[in-house]
């Protein structure tokens, strides 16, 4: 059939064709704490031990140092060693890519490249999970070292007061530790609402208008880094509406992670990994004739650990409650408007 030029735009002058400088695909900030609160170590073997000395090195007493002319020295007990284990899963996915889409695929369509790109980011958001459920867990903090706000304490209300608690948390910690955390976790919606608080915007007034405010948080809390997860997660299941939330939910994690991991040296927690095939995460294709069509995997063999823990008792002080971090601070329910939050 002829096509006759139609001014009114209705003729067939135009076949619509696929832009390729355009695509549209759903953004989720990629964000991550995971690799502040466990720094990777490289393993050699998928499980082994590590040692973990005691805290009886900070036992003192009056005069326990004192030699009389002529006697022997005290004799100081030996430290006591327990050990702990690690056993690293792989976890792998894997997609397909078949010649049918390859041959139909379209500029800027790339199926091998969104392949690699939905494994990767999938891997790197079940390890973001494992953590965030590792450091939101309040069973695993001395039973100080978790706060729990409400009320007008929330850093959304009006007098809320970011500033005490995060000074009365710290003073906790130092006493416990001997050290300040030096690692922030405060997720994007909480950091949106401590960002226009009234009395932390009451303390940094008369700091320069240049300095960034996540900066302004960092310098005033004294911490050296502070991580603003704004990873989410669809919580439904498959053929369910979705059901987005924040990924790090309403918590604030506090942490000691040293610069690097060393002998007798505390930290929140590691990732061991065990390079697979040489890498850290591996990524490889391989052809399946049964499937007619490549194979694309990338995996990762890790397991997380809290490190720096010690025994807590009961209220009698008799009966041990199990092993809990000491190198960690979650502070609970920051704000009121939970609007997304994970929980």
């Amino acid at each position: 059939m002829a096509n006759f030029y139609d001014p009114r735009g209705g003729g067939n002058v135009h076949f619509d064709q696929v832009l390729t400088n355009i695509s549209v695909d759903w953004m989720n900030e990629m964000d991550l704490a995971a690799d502040a609160l466990f720094p990777p170590i490289s393993v050699n073997h998928q499980t082994d031990k590590y040692y973990i000395y005691d805290r009886s090195s900070w036992k003192q007493e009056p005069g326990d140092d004192y030699r009389a002319p002529g006697s022997v020295a005290n004799e100081i007990p030996g430290r006591k060693l327990s050990m702990d284990t690690y056993y690293t899963q792989e976890h792998a996915l894997t997609a397909v890519v078949t010649p049918e889409e390859r041959q139909n695929a379209t500029a800027p369509i790339d199926p091998e490249a969104d392949a690699v790109t939905d494994v990767t980011s999938k891997i790197a958001r079940g390890r973001e999970l494992m953590a965030q459920q590792i450091a939101a867990n309040p069973d695993n903090y001395l039973s100080d070292h978790v706060v729990t706000l409400s009320g007008d304490d929330q850093w959304d209300q009006s007098d809320g007061k970011p500033v005490d608690v995060m000074r009365d948390i710290t003073r906790t910690f130092h006493l416990n530790m001997g050290v300040l955390p030096n690692v922030a976790v405060i997720p994007w919606r909480i950091m949106s609402y401590l960002e226009d608080n009234a009395q932390f915007l009451d303390r940094v007034r008369y700091v320069q208008a240049q300095v960034p405010s996540r900066e302004l948080v960092r310098q005033f809390f004294e911490i050296d880094q502070i991580v603003v997860p704004g990873a989410r997660f669809d919580k439904s299941r498959h053929g369910q509406p979705s059901d987005i939330s924040y990924l790090w939910g309403n918590n604030i994690i506090l942490a000691y992670v040293p610069p690097s991991p060393g002998l007798r040296t505390p930290s929140y927690g590691y990732e061991f990994v065990w390079p697979l095939y040489g890498a850290t995460q591996y990524t490889d294709r391989w052809w399946s004739d049964e499937r007619k069509a490549d194979m694309i995997r990338t995996g990762r063999s890790y397991d997380l650990k809290l490190v720096a823990k010690e025994p807590e008792t009961d209220e009698t002080g008799r009966f041990q409650t199990g092993e809990k971090s000491v190198a960690g601070v979650l502070i609970k329910d920051v704000i009121a408007d939970d609007t997304g939050l994970n929980t």
